[in-house]
């Protein structure tokens, strides 16, 4: 942003030299002229500025006006009283301001002289803060958890700022988890604060670990939030399913056995302990994928730094249930190159950077420039083609259009960047 005016002979200009904004970095202004002799002693006029959020006051004829109709809204770039003095001649003057949120700001300069007469200005002009930018968070147990022993959780993030993560283990079957960390305790439900409160986190990929123990064996859920620069502001969530103990998987009925989601959650399970005893992640087998006897179910896990995507259909044979046309796809998350190719295949135009090689990118893409060229700025995606009943977590991608980009993700971290123009 560069804004300027030229009321007299002294002229006035400022500009924003970081190129994106972000809450909580300092941004850097410049201010650069020229400006005649305005007293006996051949002494330059002051240079007064303030900045506030767009969209309310409009800049007003004089600094003095201006910090009388905006009030406490305004925050001046100099201190009161120590106003930089410019001039005779060309002039330049930096200083920083560091947004406290995300939005639109104004900025309000004016040249003026010992009487506060304005020999230029206002000018103004505005700038956009974006929010911190959280590349990853995603959560694993280390190793199968047990009653009364201590687990490790691992945390990994990748974050452009320093930011708080905030954890709690809470038992599964209550209220889902919040959408903050304040919330969470709000709603004053039994769990396992992690941290305490919070822990700092700046830079990654980069894995923090915590130790948890849980007293009784069953379902729980880690909650997962990275929080800041302002307290409960959200910058990223997740929810980890874990189970503590092992799951008993009572024996098949010897005869007319049923496909169940129960059944062959039982088998679909069995089959990923087997492969990796230590995974910790989301499954299911939903009731309403179960047709013709025959039931689909799909998971994502973490194995140590590496994801697993499994899929395997479920049906009864031989009185016993049986799992047929099994995949894994493993990957470790990482963003793709900007690409065409990733994306090809409707003729969508444009190019992706994905995190993972699970998903048809091409059809999510499809969806979301549908979305793009209806003006819409948040939408959902379902990036399955067909009935995704139950799979919502999985399927189901919230996207954000922020400049020229979309960034659409699932509940489980997976995500795409689209530029519908390249």
């Amino acid at each position: 942003m560069a804004g300027s005016a030229s009321a007299s002979a002294d002229s006035l200009a400022v500009t924003v030299q970081t190129a994106t904004p972000e809450q909580g970095i300092p941004v850097n202004l410049q201010f650069s002229g020229s400006a005649g002799a305005t007293d006996s002693s051949g002494d330059g006029p002051w240079l007064n500025a303030v900045v506030r959020p767009a969209g309310g006051l409009p800049c007003q004829s004089s600094y003095e006006s201006d910090q009388a109709a905006a009030g406490g809204v305004s925050a001046s770039l100099f201190n009161d009283g120590d106003w930089p003095e410019v001039g005779p001649g060309a002039f330049q003057e930096s200083t920083t301001y560091n947004p406290d949120g995300v939005g639109s700001y104004l900025i309000c300069a004016w040249l003026e002289n010992n009487s506060n007469s304005v020999t230029d200005g206002p000018i103004g002009g505005t700038f956009g803060a974006r929010s911190p930018q959280v590349s990853e968070l995603s959560v694993a147990v280390a190793s199968q958890a047990l009653p009364e022993v201590g687990y490790q959780i691992n945390y990994t993030t990748q974050t452009d700022q320093q930011l708080s993560l905030y954890s709690i283990v809470k038992p599964a079957g209550g209220l889902p988890c919040a959408s903050s960390y304040e919330l969470e305790q709000q709603q004053n439900q039994p769990g396992n604060d992690i941290f305490d409160g919070s822990t700092s986190v700046f830079g990654g990929p980069e894995t923090t670990t915590a130790t948890d123990t849980e007293s009784s064996a069953g379902s729980y859920l880690i909650c997962s939030w990275i929080e800041g620069p302002a307290s409960a502001e959200v910058d990223a969530a997740t929810s980890t399913p874990i189970y503590v103990g092992t799951p008993h998987v009572s024996p098949p009925p010897p005869t007319r056995l049923q496909l169940t989601p129960a059944t062959e959650l039982a088998a679909f399970l069995r089959w990923i302990s087997s492969r990796y005893p230590t995974a910790g992640g989301y499954w299911v087998c939903p009731q309403a994928q179960i047709s013709g006897g025959e039931g689909i179910c799909l998971a994502e896990v973490r194995v140590g730094r590496r994801l697993h995507s499994l899929h395997a259909a479920a049906k009864v044979s031989g009185g016993k249930i049986i799992l047929q046309y099994r995949y894994d796809t493993t990957w470790v998350r990482h963003w793709s190159r900007f690409s065409s190719r990733v994306i090809g295949g409707f003729d969508t135009p444009g190019a992706a950077s994905v995190n993972s090689p699970a998903y048809d990118w091409a059809w999510l893409a499809a969806g979301a420039h549908y979305a793009w060229q209806h003006h819409r700025t948040a939408f959902s995606v379902v990036d399955f083609d067909g009935d995704s009943l139950g799979f919502a977590r999985l399927f189901r991608f919230e996207c954000h259009v922020r400049g020229r980009t979309i960034t659409c993700t699932n509940a489980l971290g997976d995500s795409m960047r689209y530029r519908p123009r390249g």
